[in-house]
């Protein structure tokens, strides 16, 4: 509910709208950030009374537990993937408390993104160091506590 305040608060220009469109949840709640560089599209909803879950990101269907620390880790779908970015964050002493590996609509894809949350933050050599892995690409850690 203070999301719009904290948004103008920012700086955040908002704009609403409502649709009825039907949907497969009690409540949908769809994000789209628009910058100079990118677009990013988020959908979370409750999926039964006080159950919330992230369930599109972007191109990726899913339904993940918001956490306050998770990686974002765009990569090719391919073997060892998962490995070798849980040897990396494992390596920089991160605990994984759950991870989805998610396709795009096509399962035919060769994309796939990895969610991970994670007990803590992420410094930016970790997350440098989970970039340089070939086949990953463009990885993002999300703090989603609210702050003032």
């Amino acid at each position: 509910m203070n999301a719009p305040y904290l948004a103008k608060k920012r700086g955040i220009e908002i704009s609403s709208t409502r649709s009825n469109t039907k949907c497969s949840f009690a409540g949908l709640l769809t994000v789209k950030l628009i910058t100079d560089n990118a677009t990013a599209v988020v959908s979370g909803a409750l999926v039964a009374k006080d159950i919330p879950r992230i369930v599109k990101i972007n191109e990726y269907e899913t339904s993940i537990r918001p956490q306050k620390h998770m990686l974002l880790v765009p990569h090719v779908n391919k073997p060892s993937m998962i490995a070798k970015v849980a040897q990396v964050i494992g390596e920089n002493n991160i605990n994984i408390a759950s991870m989805n590996v998610v396709q795009k609509n096509d399962k035919h894809e060769t994309e796939s993104i990895m969610v991970i949350s994670i007990d803590t933050g992420v410094d930016e050599k970790t997350l440098e160091a989970i970039n340089k892995i070939d086949g990953v690409h463009n990885s993002r850690y999300l703090n989603l506590s609210a702050k003032d």
